[in-house]
């Protein structure tokens, strides 16, 4: 994905109220950045995304407003689930995740709150 696709996913929608660019890193091949995301039922989106032509490294965390985790899905490899080294935080729980790329997290944000 290019850095201005994933851009496009922020823009003011009836998700997003806004956003901010924490780091921003391109290379020969690769992007690394971090985003946080103000979503219109005031929780926050905290997004990093290391991407290169071998591989992703991500986490999408989403908080309520007093920091509480909601969700959180990553590939950090520490988790054994079916779709290791995929899976979701949801409270405290451990899920398999197929969501492994930031297009989906946004839609399937959009239906949890709506």
């Amino acid at each position: 994905m290019n850095l201005l696709k994933i851009l496009e996913l922020f823009k003011p929608s009836k998700l997003i109220k806004s956003y901010e660019i924490l780091d921003l890193k391109t290379g020969e091949g690769t992007i690394y950045y971090k985003i946080n995301a103000i979503l219109m039922n005031n929780t926050t989106l905290f997004v990093t995304e290391f991407i290169s032509k071998d591989e992703i490294i991500y986490s999408y965390h989403w908080q309520d407003k007093k920091g509480n985790l909601i969700r959180r899905w990553d590939n950090a490899p520490y988790h054994k689930v079916e779709t290791f080294p995929h899976h979701v935080h949801i409270e405290a729980k451990i899920e398999p995740s197929y969501e492994t790329d930031i297009e989906a997290i946004p839609l399937i944000i959009g239906n949890l709150i709506s």
